[in-house]
């Protein structure tokens, strides 16, 4: 089945450009190269589960600028700002709920145990890639079968004064017939 991919990035590059590589599950690598703005690409995919991957690789030490007082000035990173799968648009708590798997530098580490701060293994929600690292995002195939599955239908009018019962209709469809004629 044929999927059509779109995602959008900010993309700091003050310090160079950050590279990634955006991959379905972990074989099929859809690109890989300095980050970009936008990435557009059809597809074909099994049905099924898959997982969308966005990894942020290539950053060092030397990649931000700190503030005297440790805060970040600038920094080299993507951000994912949307994603866009068969002309579905992830809404935002769906976007957020994938996770960032950082890959934190030997001296990040270090200061981090100096200061007695404990490190995630991964972040959620995230979608700032700072570190080096792998985002992902868990979806099935077809796409829109499955998102309208997980999107939460209409309120439920069962229990509430609102009824909602074929025997409802039925006596609504009743009403209306047995009305005389104006």
């Amino acid at each position: 089945m044929q999927v059509d991919l779109k995602i959008n990035f900010t993309v700091r590059d003050q310090l160079g450009c950050p590279t990634i590589k955006i991959l379905i599950d972990d074989y099929v690598v859809l690109y890989e190269g300095p980050a970009i703005n936008e990435f557009h690409r059809v597809f074909d995919l099994n049905d099924g589960e898959h997982e969308l991957k966005i990894v942020h690789y290539g950053k060092t030490d030397n990649d931000h600028v700190l503030a005297d007082d440790g805060s970040i000035l600038i920094d080299k990173f993507v951000m994912i700002d949307s994603v866009t799968i068969d002309s579905v648009k992830l809404l935002d708590k769906e976007l957020q709920s994938g996770e960032f798997w950082p890959v934190y530098s030997l001296s990040y580490v270090e200061d981090m145990i100096r200061l007695g701060k404990d490190l995630p293994t991964f972040i959620s929600p995230n979608l700032y890639l700072g570190h080096n690292g792998t985002w992902r995002y868990t979806f099935f195939s077809p796409f829109v079968d499955w998102s309208i599955a997980q999107r939460k239908p209409g309120p439920k009018l069962d229990g509430t004064i609102f009824k909602s019962s074929k025997q409802v209709l039925e006596s609504a469809k009743i009403f209306f017939k047995d009305l005389p004629e104006l």
